[in-house]
């Protein structure tokens, strides 16, 4: 096999020492990260499949400046090989920021990108409201009810009784919910957005590409764009926040990024853009994976600024204090009077970090207040008074609407890297209690194996007895009012009809002794 490694190693610099996977067997090897040409590499090696290398971030310069800004806690020693004791392991250095629940494995699309692999709307059987109730007890327990949590698949709504799980989180004590949706019933069903939107979702969290129908064709395999902007129009109608999730694959749709960003300004629903650079998971078409020139988040920040004509600019964004440096970006935009005005610009952010109390519990609750729908002018004076009270002021802004512009770059099989994975904050839940970090979770070999899914589980103890007859009453009555209410889609069927099984006021509320408690 020719040599992957170090293709100039005069100008090769090693950056860091970490641990990965084999794309091929997803065994665990050592694992360089490296400069080279101002661009920084994962290079590793397996002794069976022999020599890797994948493109990490394509500017080095910002990987350092990136790296630099948030100085992070020293690692913990390792205990068992990272990433083979997901759960969360001893190892693992921050908590959940947010939290994935499957609802289902079943969709009613299937695309050529899909991180879950799912395909199509089968007979497979969803997780019972029980189950369900177990994960959001999960999630309470370890992390507290201000924790947003993600209603993900397949596709949430191809559930008859989406709405009732929504309430059922929404009386445990959760207090923000999103869904995560590719829209397709949003836009078909006008009813839907209205059934959620008062069942208590905080946003939708919708799968939007760009506006040439050719994109959707290529990666979802059907023309879509219209019932995307008809279920936006029906979020509007419904107050209900939504959140545009643009996955993103060089040479395709990276031309769109500018658009995207001023639709999501004139359109007040829309709260918030989260670019995703295309990442190898689950089911991807060969043809578009490459390695070595995939698109990475320097790329979005600067095709962001040659969109938006300089309006926004790489100068703009920073990494998300609480994550991995490399793992994110974001930025705040406000509608200014002569254009787009950065918060960065107005505000050092720096400053405001130094000066939160609690710099992981403020990010994760200014999440569903960012959001809010109910009223953009009351959002920036709140913005306003926070900054007002770390002694902080925004001089000479106004404005009439907040748009959070993030990118999350998730890891695969030729980009996983342990020390990033062990400060991970994006967790997905499982039925036995296990919070496993998302880039392990739904890690894929090249020929599409798992290293972790449903028959690599195995039960966990339940806590202490108290912990367990809380779960067990949970979990009975929502799964004993599911069945008289006569929605079988709580125990897996799809074709009941909705029912109502969280109406009554008497659900058991589980509390955490969370320090994000308000």
């Amino acid at each position: 096999m020719t040599s992957l490694i170090s293709e100039d190693p005069v100008n090769s610099k090693t950056l860091s020492v970490t641990k990965s996977v084999c794309p091929v067997c997803l065994s665990v090897v050592p694992a360089t990260v490296v400069e080279e040409s101002g661009k920084v590499f994962l290079e590793k090696s397996c002794k069976e499949h022999g020599e890797f290398r994948a493109l990490v971030w394509s500017d080095s310069a910002m990987y350092s400046a990136y790296e630099n800004m948030f100085p992070q806690d020293q690692k913990t020693p390792m205990v068992n090989d990272c990433p083979l004791d997901c759960g969360l392991c001893a190892s693992h250095e921050e908590g959940t920021c947010v939290a994935i629940v499957e609802v289902t494995s079943r969709c009613n699309l299937s695309c050529e990108v899909c991180f879950a692999n799912t395909a199509g709307a089968t007979g497979s059987v969803d997780p019972s409201l029980g189950s369900i109730a177990d994960e959001f007890a999960t999630i309470i327990k370890n992390g507290g009810s201000n924790r947003p949590v993600q209603l993900s698949g397949g596709e949430p709504t191809v559930r008859s009784d989406l709405s009732s799980i929504v309430k059922m989180g929404r009386e445990m004590g959760l207090r923000h919910i999103e869904v995560n949706t590719n829209g397709l019933l949003l836009g078909a069903r006008p009813g839907l957005a209205k059934e959620l939107a008062e069942a208590g979702v905080s946003a939708i969290y919708l799968q939007f590409d760009g506006f040439d129908d050719k994109i959707y064709l290529t990666m979802r395999k059907r023309s879509l764009i219209s019932l995307k902007l008809k279920a936006i129009e029906n979020c509007r109608k419904n107050n209900l926040a939504v959140v545009l999730v643009p996955t993103i694959v060089k040479g395709l749709n990276d031309d769109q990024l500018g658009e995207i960003i001023h639709f999501a300004m004139r359109e007040p629903v829309v709260k918030g853009v989260n670019f995703q650079p295309a990442t190898f998971l689950g089911r991807f078409p060969s043809d578009l994976r490459n390695t070595t020139e995939r698109m990475t988040i320097p790329d979005v920040i600067k095709a962001i600024e040659a969109q938006t004509g300089g309006e926004i600019q790489s100068s703009d964004f920073f990494p998300i204090p609480s994550l991995h440096s490399s793992c994110s970006a974001v930025t705040l935009v406000l509608a200014g009077e002569e254009g787009l005005v950065p918060l960065p610009r107005l505000v050092d952010v720096m400053e405001v970090t130094g000066r939160m109390e609690n710099l992981h519990c403020t990010i994760t609750k200014a999440i569903p207040r960012l959001w809010d729908v109910s009223n953009e002018r009351d959002t920036f004076d709140r913005l306003r008074r926070y900054l007002s009270r770390i002694g902080l002021e925004i001089d000479g802004a106004d404005s009439k609407k907040i748009l959070t512009i993030s990118m999350m770059a998730f890891q695969d099989c030729w980009t996983l890297d342990c020390d990033r994975l062990q400060k991970c904050r994006v967790h997905v839940v499982r039925p036995n209690g296990r919070l496993i970090p998302f880039c392990s979770y739904y890690l894929t070999s090249v020929d599409g194996k798992r290293l972790y899914g449903p028959s690599q589980e195995e039960p966990v103890a339940e806590g202490t007895d108290e912990e367990a007859r809380i779960r067990k009453s949970v979990s009975e009555r929502y799964t004993e009012l599911a069945v008289s209410n006569g929605a079988s889609s709580c125990c897996g069927g799809s074709g009941a009809s909705q029912g109502d099984c969280c109406s009554s006021k008497a659900a058991v509320k589980l509390t955490s002794p969370s320090s994000c408690q308000p």
